[in-house]
């Protein structure tokens, strides 16, 4: 199917189903029916002159009505033009009317009244809009001055502002002069006053309306008249600059208000402040902290604000927090000890806090704004005293720390808790106010350790604040068990039993020989390195300070050796032995001046050693010597610590009955000192004198015949200390030398001599005597006995005299010769028990030998090919070392330098006796 278009002129109906001519409304459905098929007028309904084709007139739209389209066909087809409302409706008297102020219509519709304005726009008198309430009947508004659109109609009016489509009014000290679209921006901002200016109330609308000065602004006659005219010049939608207004001062407030006089800020009362700028209030006057209200008298209304005192009556004081220049607890008429906290008995107060006086601005402005001014010095403590102040803080106290405690090492700030805190266990100060725990230190006597110290044991010390661990005292020395006296070395004093070893400090004794040393070679010499002697020749002594005085003598190869308590006795020692018993020197004015030399110190770094037998010391002092027995006594062992211990007879000495002193033994017994309980039976009780053993000799003939005789022992000296010095008065030479010595034409014979008691009569008690006894009577001699008698000699350096001829006999040890076979044991009322036993047959060597003076050494026995040069590379020595070794040997003679080992000859039932000189006829015999 296809549509066709209509006619020229023509429209389609409503139903579009047959066309119509345009304009002419058909009178149908509603019309009456008078109506039907007429042309009517929007306006009233009055009839149209027919010979128009379209409602076009002009008056018609004048009136406000027209239609919305052509081919209208009721009245209620009409709608009112843009700009007016439809003022009735009834056909008859249908008629618009024109939108009046702050209204507006946009038209074509069928609206009773026209659109308001939204809420608080308005409509701008100046933009031309018709006066409709002045308008004359049949008067209708020009097109151009209708009220058509909202946008020009309802604009945003001066004095307010467009928020969220509401019309606000601008707030005091803002103002907006001009009416404004609501589309613009400017429609949505109201501008400021110049700073410090305001409004006298909301809704302004002129830069000249902002005449009222803000709170807090400062205002001179001068600048408000400069601010007043720049916002009354500014042009209509401009802020004026505000550039040129400040707020008040620190110490001034202005409430607000019409400027009057020259200034608008008023100084605060009292001299008080204000926290800031732009105060606006006498409540913003305050008093900061630091500062206190000084009034001229009490009670005045006058003053003025000043500093907390710094220190006063030896504590500081501070103020902390803002006040109201009115409080009274801020307020006084002194210095400020009242109005401003204290910090506390001794605790000072610096200016620490930054003065807020004029905002805190100048920090090199100080001022003692809290409790943090307060402060206590290096080695102080602070702490509570358990008062609370007025102001509900605790009340605190500072005090030097005492000793023995330490403080705070730097200067400390603050109200707070600072004890003194206690040093460690046992550790002291040196003084008060200590600051560190490094200051505390060990008091003397006490050993340090990190955790404290300890009390040094005795026999150690430490010294005050050493800082280290006890030391022990020098060997020998110890302490007193009193702190106070373990302080340094100097408080070591010696042990008991010990004395300190010093040259000239040492007590008169004989100690035992030195470990592991050998014994001399004459027990009689008691010698000891550089004791150097001064005696005459003619006295039997060498004076070893003259070289020529004495055969063999000399400075380098002799050392004096006194004994005896009145030190006249003695004997002159080959070269300067080190062996041997020393003989130590008793305490002398020398050894009074070596101490005085030396401080304590020094005098408490004196080694020191064990009292050697016989002596003792008590010790307990710096210096203490030991101190040597009595004469003849001595301890029973080393180390003693007081005179009592000196019970025991030295060696050499003992107690003869009836007598309580020690006497020199004589000779014939010894006494080798107390070697203790256990070795009583062995050595003695060290009190008595024993008797050397006696010897044993038998003799068995070549038919069997057994003889025997017994010799004493003797020593050649009183005061022997050893069995060592103990000889045989009478020598059996031992077989293996031979039956004799000498030949019969050297020998005088002994008629009546029948035995050997009676031969050995014949020898002289000075003599080095020989006997040749013939048991048996085999040898054809006219008698049994024949003897000879030779010179001692009591030079021991003769062997160096080119011309001398000597006979070195030696001679066994009577104990060494008793112990060989031990028969029995006899006891004295006057000397010890003394053993007696045998030997057969053998020669032994007690290592001493006795020297004779011989005529002819060739006529002394025979040589046994063992001969030694002396000077050459061999000493006198080692012709007693090979002799010793040889049991065929019986000794050696000496004569030009050269020494022969000499042994005898055999002869049946026929033995030779050697007779020892009596011991008081020598004074040099053994070597």
């Amino acid at each position: 199917m296809v549509c066709e278009r209509c006619k020229p002129n023509f429209v389609p109906s409503k139903d579009n189903l047959q066309c119509s001519p345009g304009g002419n409304p058909e009178a149908k459905n509603y019309a009456p029916d008078s109506q039907k098929g007429l042309r009517l007028s929007c306006v009233k309904a009055e009839e149209v002159n027919a010979t128009n084709t379209l409602i076009t007139t002009t008056s018609i739209q004048r009136q406000g009505l027209t239609t919305k389209t052509t081919r209208a066909k009721r009245f209620v087809d009409c709608v009112t033009l843009p700009g007016f409302y439809l003022k009735t409706t009834s056909p008859a008297t249908q008629e618009a009317a024109p939108c009046r102020r702050n209204t507006y219509s946009p038209g074509y519709s069928r609206l009773r009244q026209c659109l308001r304005c939204q809420s608080g726009t308005a409509e701008n008198p100046g933009a031309g809009f018709a006066d409709v309430d002045g308008l004359q009947p049949g008067q209708y508004p020009d097109k151009a001055s209708l009220r058509t659109d909202r946008l020009k109609v309802c604009q945003v009016p001066p004095g307010g502002y467009l928020s969220q489509n509401v019309v606000r009014d601008c707030p005091p000290g803002s103002f907006r002069g001009s009416f404004t679209y609501t589309t613009e921006t400017a429609s949505r901002y109201c501008f400021s006053c110049p700073a410090g200016l305001t409004t006298s109330k909301a809704r302004a609308t002129l830069p000249s309306d902002c005449n009222i000065v803000g709170a807090g602004v400062l205002f001179t006659q001068d600048t408000i008249a400069q601010a007043i005219a720049l916002a009354t010049t500014t042009p209509a939608g401009e802020a004026p600059d505000n550039s040129s207004t400040t707020p008040c001062s620190y110490g001034s407030y202005f409430p607000g208000g019409p400027f009057v006089g020259d200034i608008t800020c008023l100084p605060c009362p009292l001299g008080s402040t204000t926290k800031g700028l732009g105060a606006t209030s006498p409540n913003d006057c305050m008093v900061p902290p630091g500062y206190f209200i000084q009034l001229d008298a009490a009670g005045a209304a006058t003053g003025k604000m000043v500093k907390c005192p710094e220190n006063a009556d030896g504590q500081g004081y501070f103020r902390a927090g803002w006040v109201r220049f009115d409080d009274e607890n801020v307020q006084e008429a002194g210095s400020g000890t009242t109005a401003c906290s204290s910090c506390g008995k001794g605790i000072k107060s610096a200016l620490t806090d930054v003065d807020e006086a004029l905002g805190g601005t100048d920090t090199a402005a100080l001022v003692a704004g809290s409790s943090f001014s307060c402060y206590i010095e290096t080695g102080w403590g602070m702490m509570p005293t358990g008062v609370v102040k007025a102001d509900y803080t605790m009340e605190f106290a500072a005090t030097v720390c005492d000793k023995n405690t330490y403080g705070v090492a730097n200067t400390t700030f603050g109200l707070q808790a600072t004890p003194c805190k206690p040093c460690a266990r046992n550790l002291i100060t040196l003084q008060a106010g200590s600051t560190d725990p490094s200051q505390c230190v060990n008091p003397g006597g006490y050993g340090y350790t990190p955790t404290g110290a300890n009390r040094c044991a005795v026999g150690s010390y430490t010294s005050l604040a050493s800082l280290g661990a006890c030391m022990p005292c020098p060997e020998g020395r110890t302490t007193a068990d009193d702190a106070a006296k373990q302080t340094s070395i100097a408080d070591c004093f010696v042990q008991p039993g010990h004395g300190i070893v010093l040259p000239d400090c040492q007590p008169s004794v004989n100690s035992s020989p030195d470990a592991g040393a050998t014994p001399p070679i004459d027990p009689t010499f008691i010698c000891e390195a550089d004791n150097e002697g001064s005696h005459d020749c003619s006295s039997g002594h060498c004076n070893c300070k003259n070289e020529d005085s004495c055969s063999g003598g000399g400075k380098k190869n002799c050392t004096w050796m006194p004994s005896g308590p009145d030190k006249k006795e003695g004997t002159c020692c080959k070269g300067k032995p080190s062996l041997g018993r020393r003989l130590l020197q008793l305490p002398t004015d020398a050894c009074a001046a070596a101490l005085a030399a030396l401080n304590d110190t020094q005098l408490a770094q004196l080694p020191t050693q064990l009292c050697p037998m016989g002596s003792y010391s008590s010790g307990g002092q710096l210096a203490s010597v030991c101190a040597a027995c009595d004469a003849g006594t001595t301890t029973q062992r080393e180390g003693s610590t007081s005179k009592d211990e000196c019970n025991k007879c030295k060696p050499g000495y003992g107690k003869q009955p009836g007598s309580a002193d020690c006497t020199k033994c004589i000779t014939g017994t010894y006494q080798a000192g107390f070697a203790g309980n256990e070795d009583a039976a062995a050595h003695g009780n060290g009190e008595t004198c024993i008797a050397c053993p006696t010897t044993l000799s038998i003799f068995l003939s070549s038919k069997g015949k057994e003889a025997e005789f017994k010799s004493n022992a003797t020593t050649f000296r009183s005061g022997s200390t050893g069995e060592e010095e103990c000889v045989p008065q009478t020598v059996q030479v031992g077989v293996d030398v031979g039956s004799r010595i000498f030949e019969d034409a050297f020998m005088q014979t002994a008629a009546g001599s029948a035995d050997l008691p009676a031969c050995l009569s014949n020898c002289a008690a000075e003599s080095c005597c020989f006997v040749q006894f013939d048991y048996g009577h085999l040898n054809r001699r006219a008698a049994s006995c024949s003897y000879l008698n030779l010179e001692p000699s009591n030079n021991p350096w003769a062997y160096k005299d080119a011309s001398a001829a000597l006979l070195f006999q030696k001679l066994p040890p009577s104990g060494a010769i008793a112990a060989a076979s031990i028969a029995s044991t006899s006891s004295s009322s006057t000397v010890g028990a003394a053993p007696s036993g045998s030997v057969r047959d053998k020669t032994m060597s007690s290592g001493l030998y006795a020297r004779c003076n011989v005529a002819d050494v060739a006529a002394v026995g025979r040589s046994l090919g063992i001969t030694y040069s002396l000077g050459t590379g061999y000493k006198l020595s080692d012709c007693k070392h090979t002799c010793d070794m040889m049991s065929t040997c019986f000794g050696f003679t000496v004569h030009a330098g050269e020494c022969s080992l000499r042994g005898g000859f055999d002869a049946a039932d026929v033995r030779t006796f050697f007779n020892n000189p009596a011991p008081a006829t020598i004074t040099s015999l053994f070597w």
